[in-house]
């Protein structure tokens, strides 16, 4: 079923660094503390303080979502939230470059939350394009992560999630407009970017 287009809140090329070494700043230390490693082949990062990275584009298409039932979220996260209400909704990610080489992801996003005096956002689902970025997501980082068959579409007018994931055995999910993420064709030279420091727990 299509779901309702609205406002985009944030579409761009993106060059993330995702921390994991004990001199990367305190406060990603202490996100990542626990966190499983990569052996050295899945490390591409440009240093030992931000080991992976990730270069493509994203959309974020913002939604007011129930908050989440008690027990829902990880130990020492908490949701932010006005009158059983926050701010959650999708995530489109599609990586030229990774870890893992090129793939396409979806997340669930389930609420604004905060942990350890920083504020981010909950990823109830993280959907992946291919079986080897599903096991790096697990191994890797310690993110539970669901192969689906996503397909994103370049025509189609604006973004848009045309059909969102609904069955758990085996999800298929579909966004288009995807041209609309792009700042240049297919291929060209990247040119500027947002740099984004992330940390996966």
């Amino acid at each position: 079923a299509r779901t309702a287009s609205c406002p985009m809140l944030l579409s761009c090329t993106l060059t993330a660094f995702a921390a994991a070494s004990p001199r990367a700043p305190p406060l990603l230390r202490g996100l990542l503390r626990g966190t499983p490693l990569a052996s050295p082949s899945e490390r591409n990062g440009e240093d030992a303080d931000y080991p992976w990275l990730f270069r493509g584009r994203l959309w974020f298409r913002p939604a007011v979502v129930r908050s989440p039932p008690a027990g829902a979220l990880p130990d020492g996260v908490r949701a932010l939230s006005l009158f059983g209400w926050s701010i959650g909704g999708v995530v489109a990610l599609e990586y030229d470059e990774s870890p893992v080489g090129p793939y396409l992801e979806y997340v669930s996003m389930g609420a604004l939350v905060s942990k350890r005096g920083t504020v981010g956002q909950w990823g109830s689902r993280l959907y992946v394009s291919n079986a080897e970025a599903e096991r790096a997501c697990v191994r890797v980082w310690g993110v539970p992560a669901t192969a689906a068959a996503i397909e994103f579409e370049e025509g189609g007018g604006a973004l848009c999630v045309e059909r969102p994931p609904e069955s758990a055995a085996a999800p298929q999910i579909e966004v288009s407009g995807w041209s609309s993420a792009r700042s240049a064709a297919e291929g060209a030279p990247a040119r500027g970017g947002l740099p984004v420091l992330w940390t996966p727990t």
